[in-house]
């Protein structure tokens, strides 16, 4: 009889256990960091390679800055959804973004890694990665191959255009690290309320590690770009 009763507290602890232990998977797959999110290098989340779960929340991002979670009232914890009202297409209706500031990010969104494609400027290589799929290039970097780079802190901005007296012409010596093998992270990306102007237009912009970069080939709008795949190298012509 004693081993009877043994058995079935044996029985119903390991449920227990088991219960908890699901529970604590379905409410988040990994530890946070200080900003309550954590790295999903394998985007299991299909958020990116980093999202939050702030506040006990499920799987998430920060747009501009800003937790969809924060002062919404559609989200009321364990209990689940409550007013669908505030969302709008499955997002959380907007808030007023938090201004960030690209020297103190507010949380990573992705990763820089390194391609084995070059990229050119008029025969001249520039240091180039890869984010996402897509080859960038650090705006400031371009101050050595004839543009110019202004950063206007008050309308939060970094503008790139073509020098009108030519520029300076004294393109980056890149070393090749041959120890790297091609899709190493190198580097993060962080969230910006910085807004990336290319000849006067808004592109996408990425601030890695506190230097705002946007896509290689926004610069087509200054010449001839062309992607030559036999030699693996992206190119922009100038006149």
């Amino acid at each position: 009889m004693k081993n009877t009763s043994k058995r079935v507290l044996s029985g119903i602890l390991a449920i227990m256990m088991l219960a908890g232990s699901a529970a604590a998977v379905s409410a988040h797959s990994g530890r946070t960091d200080s900003r309550g999110g954590h790295k999903d290098n394998r985007n299991k989340s299909g958020l990116g390679y980093y999202h939050y779960h702030c506040g006990g929340y499920p799987a998430h991002l920060h747009t501009n800055g800003v937790c969809p979670y924060k002062n919404n009232s559609s989200y009321s914890g364990s209990s689940g959804w409550t007013d669908t009202s505030a969302w709008t297409g499955g997002t959380a209706a907007a808030t007023t973004p938090e201004q960030s500031d690209s020297r103190q990010p507010d949380g990573v969104i992705g990763s820089v890694v390194t391609t084995d494609i070059k990229a050119y400027i008029n025969g001249a290589e520039i240091p180039a990665y890869n984010v996402d799929g897509n080859m960038i290039i650090i705006g400031a970097d371009l101050r050595s191959y004839g543009f110019d780079v202004v950063y206007d802190n008050t309308d939060r901005t970094s503008s790139v255009s073509l020098s009108t007296y030519g520029g300076t012409w004294d393109p980056i010596i890149i070393t090749a690290d041959d120890s790297l093998e091609v899709g190493t992270e190198i580097m993060s990306v962080y969230e910006t309320d910085i807004t990336m102007l290319v000849n006067g237009t808004p592109v996408t912009g990425y601030n890695v590690e506190g230097r705002m970069a946007f896509r290689f080939v926004e610069l087509a709008v200054f010449g001839l770009y062309y992607y030559d795949n036999e030699n693996r190298s992206t190119n922009l012509w100038v006149g």
